[in-house]
């Protein structure tokens, strides 16, 4: 079960699902900036593994935080391409 938490990092109060998503976000940016692109066999092992150790959490758990904000983001992203083409 996953119990949602708060922190407070540089100034701004975050939640625990947020504060999970930034780091998974940063850790894959930097895996691909480290070896010149992504490669999802070993980067997304690594970045559900570290992630589920530093926040106690399966990495079932690390995966579905990241994809709620990832999804939306997509969407938001295509809805904008669209707009823009009118």
């Amino acid at each position: 079960m996953f119990v949602e938490r708060y922190s407070h990092k540089g100034g701004v109060i975050i939640t625990k699902r947020q504060e999970v998503y930034l780091f998974c976000k940063d850790l894959w940016k930097d895996l691909i900036d480290k070896d010149n692109g992504y490669m999802y066999e070993k980067h997304d092992e690594e970045v559900l593994t570290r992630a589920s150790n530093k926040f106690t959490l399966s990495k079932e758990e690390v995966n579905s935080i990241f994809q709620e904000p990832a999804t939306l983001e997509a969407k938001i992203s295509v809805s904008e391409m669209n707009q823009n083409k009118i």
